[in-house]
């Protein structure tokens, strides 16, 4: 599997794990249709738009900074749609923010194994 196509399962995997704990959240919903269909259109925009968007912030990520979730700014951006989980990060259990920082951390991963950082 490339390193592409992996990113683009977590990405999708993290998505489907806050809908169901988000069940009646259907701004989840949306960004994940929304995801799916950039990936089946252009595969390795999710990860390039990471890329230039996010891990700017790997730092934080690594650290499990809260700030990384409370303060990015990703207005203006193609993936604008991703400032709702803010959101989803302030009412979410110290368990459940153990496993986002799990997804951020892979997805740091993946980007650096892909662009050979």
């Amino acid at each position: 599997m490339s390193f592409i196509n992996a990113f683009n399962k977590q990405l999708l995997n993290l998505l489907s794990e806050l809908s169901k704990l988000y069940p009646s959240n259907l701004n989840l919903k949306s960004l994940k249709n929304s995801l799916f269909l950039l990936i089946k259109t252009t595969p390795n925009k999710a990860i390039n738009i990471y890329y230039e968007s996010v891990y700017i912030y790997k730092d934080k990520i690594m650290n499990e900074n809260e700030e990384f979730f409370l303060c990015f700014d990703l207005k203006g951006t193609l993936i604008e749609e991703f400032e709702y989980i803010k959101k989803v990060w302030e009412t979410s259990s110290e368990n459940n923010k153990k496993t986002i920082w799990t997804y951020f951390k892979v997805f740091n991963k993946l980007v650096e194994k892909h662009f050979k950082l």
